[in-house]
């Protein structure tokens, strides 16, 4: 005797949303570019080029040859972000921020939290507990910038204090590192509206 087919219920669109919360019709969920929130910078042409500047949430990878500008863009940005009554959190693993060149762009340094640190694994975790921090205390939507300079400073703590025959898995572990850190902290960014600038130095 043939088999009977297989009944296959098939879910309502309530229960559908139910199941995997988050979905719906791009109609609802996309955002129109005229009510996203923006971290502009003060370059009005670097603006239109990105839409507006950097939207919160969103990553800016900024990319060049040394002294072509990057850490310029990234004062500017944070500039605007305290204008807007935010806070910067600059991770400064190249050891390069400097006193005098953020007075004379105008920025306020008590409202840059600065953390000279090299690692990966603290800079990750140091990221989420201060723009968790940073977001509680500013309700009303201003702006959270963070800047790592440079991803190419960044190490992992596997890679601390070993030879140099280990540069192979050296540059595995680093990647690891590196892949835990963006996947693991990008969603935390995206809810807590945290605009993130990373510099990435090219050689030519």
């Amino acid at each position: 005797m043939a088999k009977k087919p297989a009944v296959v219920k098939v879910k309502s669109q309530t229960a559908l949303r139910k199941k995997y919360e988050g979905s719906g019709t791009a109609s609802d969920i996309v955002v129109a570019a005229e009510d996203m929130l923006w971290l502009p910078s003060r370059f009005l042409a670097f603006n239109d080029q990105l839409g507006g500047g950097i939207p919160f949430g969103k990553i800016l990878e900024l990319f060049g040859q040394e002294s072509s500008g990057k850490s310029l863009l990234a004062y500017d940005f944070a500039y605007c972000c305290q204008a807007l009554g935010g806070h910067v959190l600059w991770a400064d693993s190249e050891h390069s921020f400097t006193r005098g060149w953020a007075l004379q762009n105008g920025l306020d340094l008590d409202k840059v939290e600065l953390y000279p640190e090299k690692a990966i694994e603290y800079i990750s975790d140091w990221s989420r507990d201060m723009a968790m921090h940073y977001r509680s205390k500013l309700i009303n939507n201003e702006p959270i910038l963070l800047v790592v300079d440079s991803i190419a400073a960044l190490d992992c703590l596997a890679n601390r204090n070993t030879s140099d025959i280990e540069a192979k898995a050296e540059m595995g572990n680093r990647a690891k590192a590196m892949d835990k850190f963006i996947r693991g902290r990008n969603l935390l960014w995206e809810k807590l509206g945290v605009s993130v600038i990373f510099h990435k130095p090219i050689k030519v």
